[in-house]
């Protein structure tokens, strides 16, 4: 008895009709805990068998893997039959008191169906209770509804998914509620972790100031002592006293007749007080003076700055700045002036605070330049005006890499360019550039600065003024900078009249440096990580022979900051593997190996790498055969230079993939002696080596084949593995004459091959053997390959006939995207042995399989003449000319 279909409906096809289960874990009571597959609905056309199981009351049923008691799960299922147009909920018995639950459960389940129509049937579903229920319920039939009543009951359906759709905003809503509550307590919970992190730097600040107070009254006590002590050897002295006229001479400490008289007393207070004989250059030198030669004095004392002590703090400054005003003419230098000379001390320098915006800040980003560049201590302060408000509020979150580089202008001056790329979370980088000319005395200790103390300090400034933020560079400043002060002092030695440059042209300087640091550079970090296969390794000696050139290195540390000793790393690191794989070595790299003590000499290099090449080709690796028979020739040609001679294994291997490149094989009178052996005549251990040379690799595994031997066959195969079209023509059929497990074996794994000739080469032996246990691998790498693989498969799977007609019923009830290629095989199927089986398939009462036999049944003039033009037609395929002679020589001809 079927339901009628009200203006023809189709059958019901979303989740809640189909197949499906979950896994309980159910508590057994001897302890074990155990997954238990429970079915929560059942589409009848698909598991007819699981109806019988429900009625039974033998469904969720199952043994403990432990004590082996049966438990089982009693819960609710939804029995869905398309053909007869019925929807049952089963209920256990023992629920029978959550019917109503149960309703709403599957309706909503339904109102969520994203396919949106639903047949009355399913709308108007069936209840049973139980097994027993069940059972009267399918005998008896559905239950008719009179059409008011079914209208009644779908407009009741409609209210409840309304009233449900409804709910379901509304819980959106709260949950939306919820997260802004809980992002606001997360705000909150940040400013207290803030106002913490500065009560603790104040506390720290105090701490600070008074350890300072206390040391400038130790100062002060120590200060006045020496003075009463002093006064006390004057009086006893009264000709010393005379004579300095009752003051202590500045000549005690420095030599010479008199202070002003004294170099060294005026090279020390400079060296003591930064910047004291000039005023501040900005970045750009327009405002400096006191612009000095270099010398090779000069430079000596510039490497010598100490005696300043830094005032580092490890964290991001944030603060107001005092209001701005107009900056003097002539701006205050970065310290104080000297005093009157104190008796037996140097007036030590004013400490500044790194990133303390004062009025000197203020007036260099006044100017047009907008930047400023000076001394903290032993730290570079970097200035800079900036409108981008991101970078003032996300501190603590922005990574800043910090470089220095040199370029030259287009007259050829060169300036060196400091620069910090700021990179707020989740937004693009910002560049600062600061410009350092290294005839300007301050700008030569900033460079100094950094070539030895490494830390710099980049302070941003709104454009109003009223913000500031401060940077402390995270990584460790290139080791780039002492190399670019020595070429900068190299230069300014040779050309010593070249003067300063009365202003900057940044708009040529900086885009060019822009231009060059955009081109490809090699050396990231992750570089030699990348290369490790023997190709990369290879793709890396090319790289580091073009960038060792003098004019490449120079491009390295100078635009891309990359520092001298890295190259060195990277060059260590690049040619411990390509020695260790016996690579060959292009350039001046053979020299370097050397000089690194990979090798004696030349000579010892060569005889090592030809042993460790072949160590690598007859292992897993990534080469071509081009790229190994380019190294081979290469090496040979090393060998013939250096008059290294090659053994025997070596030439077994390295002739042929010399021949195979083109190259030269007149390297000895082995190649000869190899060419006129006969694989008759060689032993074991000799086949076993061949296995690995081009030219007679086949013969030889056809040597092993033939003469039965079993420990050698996983040699064989895996050099199989390699075989090209022409090889597999001669081992294959060697190979299913054999006809045993190992061979079995290998054409089942070789199904799984990325290489084509290979996978089809096995297809056709395991067609050959009929075997059973290959169909259904055989049919999922069918499902899988392109055209025309995947046609050729389906040809020799019709081969197998009777032995396959049942395995590809079963993939055909459920088709899982395949269906065309399935259909195509049940039309070559019924080409030969199966017509009538599949004819039959075409009557059964599944809708989904009668409806691909029919298809399979309609194909087969089409099918049919598809498959004789893979096997016979006109074609220039390389793939299915092989597939042809494969075919002919498995089956003798």
């Amino acid at each position: 008895m079927t339901t009628s279909n009200p203006q023809g409906e189709p059958p019901y096809d979303g989740p809640a009709g189909k197949t499906q289960s979950r896994y309980a874990i159910y508590n057994c009571r001897c302890g074990n805990r155990f997954a238990l597959e429970v079915f929560t609905s059942i589409d009848v056309s698909e598991r007819a068998d699981l109806v019988q199981t429900l009625i039974d009351g033998n469904l969720n049923r199952g043994a403990c893997n432990a004590c082996g008691a049966e438990v089982a799960v009693e819960t609710q299922c939804v029995l869905h039959d398309p053909v007869k147009r019925r929807l049952i909920l089963f209920i256990p018995d023992k629920d029978r008191h959550l019917e109503l639950e149960a309703r709403a459960d599957l309706l909503k389940s339904l109102a969520a169906d994203p396919s949106g129509g639903l047949p009355s049937y399913v709308v108007g579903f069936e209840v049973a209770f139980g097994p027993n229920g069940i059972r009267d319920s399918l005998e008896k039939g559905p239950v008719q509804a009179s059409s008011p009543d079914l209208e009644k009951r779908e407009k009741e359906v409609e209210e409840q998914r309304v009233k449900l759709d409804s709910d379901l905003q509304e819980l959106e809503a709260g949950q939306g509620r919820l997260l802004e509550s809980e992002a606001a307590l997360e705000h909150k919970a940040a400013e207290m972790v803030g106002l913490e992190k500065e009560l603790q730097r104040q506390a720290q600040e105090l701490e600070i100031r008074k350890k300072e107070v206390e040391e400038f009254a130790h100062q002060l006590d120590m200060k006045q002592s020496s003075f009463r002590i002093e006064e006390t050897v004057m009086q006893g002295s009264g000709r010393f006293a005379k004579e300095t006229g009752g003051k202590a001479a500045d000549h005690q400490w420095f030599p010479g007749d008199s202070a002003q008289d004294s170099p060294n007393l005026q090279e020390s207070v400079e060296q003591a007080l930064p910047d004291f004989d000039e005023p501040e250059e900005t970045p750009t030198g327009e405002r400096g003076g006191g612009k000095i030669p270099v010398s090779d004095d000069d430079v000596v004392e510039e490497a010598s700055i100490v005696s300043e002590e830094a005032i580092v703090e490890e964290r991001s400054i944030e603060e107001k700045v005092p209001a701005f005003s107009p900056p003097p003419s002539h701006p205050a230098p970065d310290v104080e002036p000297v005093a009157e000379a104190v008796p037996h001390a140097v007036k030590e320098p004013a400490k500044r605070k790194p990133g303390k915006v004062d009025d000197e800040v203020l007036a260099a980003l006044a100017l047009p330049g907008r930047r400023l560049a000076r001394l903290a201590g032993d730290d570079v302060d970097l200035f800079a005006l900036t409108v981008e408000v991101s970078l003032l509020d996300s501190v603590k979150k922005s990574s800043v890499r910090f470089r220095v580089h040199m370029i030259e202008d287009p007259n050829g001056y060169p300036w060196v360019v400091m620069s910090a790329a700021v990179r707020p979370p989740g937004r693009e980088i910002h560049l600062f550039n600061w410009l350092l000319d290294y005839q300007v005395r301050t700008h030569r200790r900033i460079l100094g600065r950094l070539g030895e103390k490494c830390r710099a300090h980049i302070t941003l400034v709104s454009s109003s003024m009223d913000r500031n933020v401060t940077f402390m560079t995270r990584n460790r400043i290139e080791g780039n900078v002492k190399s670019i002060a020595s070429d900068l002092e190299q230069f300014f030695l040779e050309h010593a009249a070249v003067p300063s440059p009365s202003a900057v042209d940044e708009g040529s300087i900086i885009p060019r440096l822009l231009d060059e640091l955009r081109k490809p550079f090699p050396f990231h970090s992750k570089y030699v990580e990348q290369h490790v296969s023997l190709s990369g390794t290879i793709k890396a000696l090319d790289d580091l022979v073009m960038w060792s050139s003098p004019e490449n290195v120079r491009k390295l540390v100078r635009i891309y900051s990359f520092p001298l000793e890295g190259i060195a790393s990277i060059k260590r690191r690049v040619l411990t593997r390509a020695v260790e794989a016996g690579l060959d070595l292009p350039g001046d790299l053979p020299a370097d190996a050397v000089s690194m003590g990979f090798a004696d000499d030349d000579t010892a290099l060569v005889s090592h790498s030809l042993r460790a090449f072949l160590g690598a080709v007859r292992s897993d690796h990534d080469l071509s055969d081009g790229e190994v028979g380019d190294n081979w020739t290469r090496l040979v040609e090393a060998a013939a230079r250096r008059d290294v001679p090659l053994d025997l294994e070596v030439a077994e291997v390295a002739v042929d993939y010399v021949r195979a490149v083109g190259g030269d094989v007149s390297f000895g009178a082995e190649v000869a002696l190899l060419d006129a052996t006969d694989v008759a005549d060689l032993d074991r251990e000799v086949l076993l080596r061949w296995l690995y040379r081009l030219s007679r690799r086949a013969e030889a595994a056809v040597e092993l084949l033939r003469r039965e031997d079993s420990e050698a066959f996983p040699f064989v195969t895996d050099a199989v593995k390699l075989m090209g079209p022409d090889d597999l023509l001669h081992v294959v059929p060697c190979i299913l004459a054999g006809s045993d497990d190992e061979g079995e074996g290998f054409f089942m794994s070789s199904l799984k091959s990325d290489r084509r000739e290979l996978r089809l080469a096995s297809a056709l032996a395991l067609g050959k053997l009929g075997l059973r246990s290959a169909v259904v691998p055989l049919i999922n790498v069918l499902c899988e390959h392109q055209e025309p693989d995947w046609k050729i498969e389906a040809e020799i799977l019709s081969r197998f006939g009777m032995a396959a007609i049942r395995t590809v019923e079963q993939f055909l009830r459920n088709p899982r995207g395949c269906e065309d290629r399935l259909v195509f095989l049940a039309a070559a199927l019924a080409l030969t042995r199966c017509n009538k089986q599949v004819k039959d398939l075409a009557d059964e009462r599944d809708p989904v399989l009668a409806s691909l036999a029919k298809q399979a049944v309609a194909m087969k003039p089409r099918v049919k003449s598809e498959i004789e033009g893979l096997l016979a037609g006109e074609t220039d395929d390389p793939l299915l000319l092989f597939v042809r002679a494969m075919d002919a020589r498995l089956s003798g001809d």
